[in-house]
């Protein structure tokens, strides 16, 4: 093949690509009166939720639940308390703020006063390290 040949050719090709890329409209999607593109399921679509709990005292738990989709009104109507943080195909992530303490720290914590630095927490036992206003949660 000839240079000038080639040239045309490559020519030819980045124009079908430019017109293919700016001037192909996308498939006509017929909607009833009254729907979406959020409510319309071509039956149940199944995701992994995470609930994630933060608490006052930092922890943050995470719970995993996986549930099936029929509309996307209903799903985000059940957690309706919930803020949404991410979200993709296959999983959603809800956060929730608690104003509490954690489960774990009201079992297994002890709290220490301290009259600069307020209240601290700790997760193993504050008389090994020399604390001595302990308040246990229990």
């Amino acid at each position: 093949m000839s240079v000038p040949f080639r040239i045309v050719w490559m020519f030819l090709l980045l124009i079908g690509a430019l017109f293919l890329l700016f001037y192909n409209e996308p498939e006509a999607t017929n909607f009833d009166e009254g729907s979406s593109p959020a409510q319309m399921v071509s039956g149940p679509h199944r995701v992994t939720v995470i609930l994630e709990r933060s608490f006052l005292d930092g922890s943050v738990t995470e719970e995993i639940i996986e549930e099936e989709i029929l509309s996307m009104e209903d799903f985000f109507s059940e957690y309706a308390e919930w803020t949404l943080v991410d979200m993709d195909d296959e999983h959603v992530v809800f956060m929730q703020k608690v104003d509490d303490i954690s489960p774990f720290i009201k079992d297994h914590g002890f709290f220490w006063y301290h009259r600069r630095r307020g209240i601290k927490h700790f997760q193993r036992n504050p008389r090994r390290i020399g604390c001595n206003s302990i308040v246990f949660s229990n």
